[in-house]
This record gives structure tokens, sequence and C-alpha cells, in this order.
């Protein structure tokens, strides 16, 4: 899916100017494809979700900040795998990305503790890799799933706090929520970068907020002047990894909902990806 053919589908149900309202927003996405295999026959080192991690061999199993207890692993992505796809040069070249996370408590993410409940970790010297089996007493991990990467071009949907509000007409709500369910289908639920495919709206804010140390699991209204001058910090957040619920690997984030992780830009041009925050929506 490139701009052009974004543009023939808005045209198409008579959006062509929400389109043009928005198109400044595409960003270009890496969308991810799951495949079924068995954790052994994914080679050491190469992209996946669920299965044992192949972890730095210094590098002890993540647990919970809080609690002590050890984290579930939820992905690991190799960024050479991924550099043909990056079309913009957001990510490291090289590299390995780790994502852990508490699946016994799932919190939200809306709360500044919460940053306690996810490890991220970024391994550049993927040289010694050491695949690391869960310390727990039952069997708790995820099937593996091996992942393929596409190019996709993307636009920000209508909740997304980049968009602002824009006026629409009765039948031109009507016509968008008809075209996101026609081709709903057709889109990844899995994906570094691009736009967040949002279940209970934006994101870029809450990121912003929380990490200054604002709770927003109740019914803040963000519009408030105190609000202000974070809300002009948002433009510099951007999803890194979108991971939904699938089949594939039994993953099931609350009632059918997705895990994203978000990034400042700054941040993720200096690697910083501890400083990532992880965001928990569902139906």
């Amino acid at each position: 899916m490139n701009l052009q053919n974004l543009r023939s589908r808005y045209e198409e149900y008579g959006l062509g100017c929400i389109f043009e309202e928005i198109k400044n927003y595409a960003k270009n996405a890496v969308e991810i494809s799951l495949k079924e295999s068995a954790d052994r026959q994914i080679p050491i080192g190469a992209s996946k979700f669920g299965g044992s991690p192949d972890l730095p061999r210094s590098e002890p199993w993540p647990v919970n900040e809080q609690t002590g207890e050890p984290l579930h692993f939820i992905a690991q992505i190799n960024f050479s795998e991924v550099s043909e796809f990056d079309t913009q040069g957001e990510l490291p070249g090289r590299g390995m990305l780790y994502l852990f996370y508490d699946c016994a408590r799932m919190p939200w993410g809306y709360d500044p503790k919460d940053g306690a409940f996810k490890k991220v970790i970024y391994a550049e010297d993927t040289s010694e890799l050491e695949r690391k089996v869960a310390p727990f007493e039952n069997n708790e991990a995820f099937a593996a799933t091996s992942l393929n990467f596409a190019n996709a071009t993307e636009l920000p949907d209508l909740e997304s706090d980049l968009v602002g509000d824009i006026e629409m007409s009765d039948d031109e709500i009507d016509a968008y929520w008809q075209m996101a369910d026609d081709f709903c289908e057709r889109r990844s639920e899995n994906k570094i970068l691009g736009h967040s495919d949002n279940i209970q709206g934006g994101m870029e804010l809450e990121c912003e907020l929380v990490t200054n140390g604002f709770y927003c699991g109740g019914d803040e209204d963000c519009s408030e002047p105190e609000f202000e001058k974070f809300r002009q910090n948002i433009g510099e957040w951007t999803l890194l990894l979108q991971i939904g619920s699938n089949d594939e690997n039994e993953m099931m984030w609350c009632d059918c909902g997705k895990i994203y992780l978000w990034i400042r830009k700054n941040d993720l041009r200096e690697k910083k990806f501890d400083k990532s925050r992880l965001v928990l929506q569902c139906d």
C-alpha cells in the first residue's frame, strides 16, 4: 500500500478532503506476519514472537522491579533483518530488541509505576547470544512464531492525538468508519513503526503525561490549560512496536486487545530503548 493507493481508497468512500487533511502524516510501517514454528527450528538471533529468548550470555532474565518475579518473554527483533524495510532510516541497522512483560497482571500503562512491569532491552552486540529458558515453575512460555516483514504506507486514524479535530459531516463519519471496517482484516495486527491501530483512542498524549508523572487511569480532562505544554510534545512520540492478540502463539491481550511500545524520537535516535512506554488497549 502506497500513498497513491491510500488516496484512491479515501476518494472511493467520498473522503478525498479528509485525505488532504491528514496526508502529511503518512509514515512507513514495517508490517509483521507470523508463521508457526517450533522454537528449535528458528535460528538463534532470528526475529520471533514467543518461544525462548536469545539473550546475551551475561544478560540475566528480566524481573518485575516491584515484585522480583520473572517477566514473560514476548518478542525479539533483529534489526539487521528489518533494515531493508526501514525506508526512513529510523531504526538501528543492527542489534537485537527484546520485550518482556508481566502477563499475569497486564498493567495498562497509564500509571507512572507501570514501567516496573515491562523490560525493553537493546543489545548491539549479537555475537554471543544464548537461548535461555524461562525460570517459571510451570511452562508459561508463549508458542514460538517466526516473523516475516513487508512495507506499508500508513495514515493515522482520526482518533490519533496527532490529527486533532477535523470537521466532518455525519455522512463522512459513517463513510470513514465503514472504510475502516471494510479494510481492517487486510491490515496486519503486528508492526514496527507506522501509526498505531487505536482501540481506545490516541496514546501520544498519555505517554507524554505518564512519563511526566501524571496518572491517566481516571477521568482526566486533558483539555485543561495545565496540560497544554505537554500536548505540544505529542509529535515527539512514535510507535516502535505493536503486537495484537493472535492464535499463532496464543497471545491474548485482555479482551482481544493489543500492546503498543512507544518511544520518543530522540530516544530512538540515541538507542535509549529502555525509556520506551508500553500501553495496553482492548475492546
